[in-house]
């Protein structure tokens, strides 16, 4: 039920048993993430249950800028930020095919905006 044919030929990785994932480990795989999902004990989860967005912001900016900026600017929608980490990603060097001198992908910060519970920017 699980062979794959290529050109009229079964692919050689369907006949064997580490080739194929028949609706058994379907169900396997389901049945675990089922668990994951329900998880009280797993971080991952249980982080995730207030809404985080990543929104690219000025370099100059500060926390206290950007909470009060994404607070105005989705004010018909009643948004109340609860925390704000920001990222600086450094400038990298690119190779440009055909110069001697090579490029430089400019550096930019980001803001990991985190909003109360059932608060939705969309």
């Amino acid at each position: 039920e699980c062979a794959a044919a290529v050109g009229g030929e079964a692919h050689p990785l369907a006949a064997g048993s580490g080739g194929c994932v028949g609706a058994a480990a379907d169900d396997e795989k389901a049945a675990v993430l089922e668990k994951l999902k329900d998880a009280t004990s797993n971080r991952s989860v249980s982080r995730c249950e207030t809404p985080k967005y990543t929104f690219l912001v000025d370099n100059n900016a500060n926390k206290p800028q950007i909470a009060e900026a994404i607070e105005t600017m989705y004010a018909e929608k009643n948004v109340k930020v609860l925390a704000v980490n920001t990222i600086n990603v450094k400038p990298k060097l690119r190779n440009k095919r055909g110069r001697n001198n090579p490029g430089v992908k400019s550096g930019f910060k980001k803001a990991i905006v985190t909003l109360a519970v059932g608060n939705v920017i969309e």
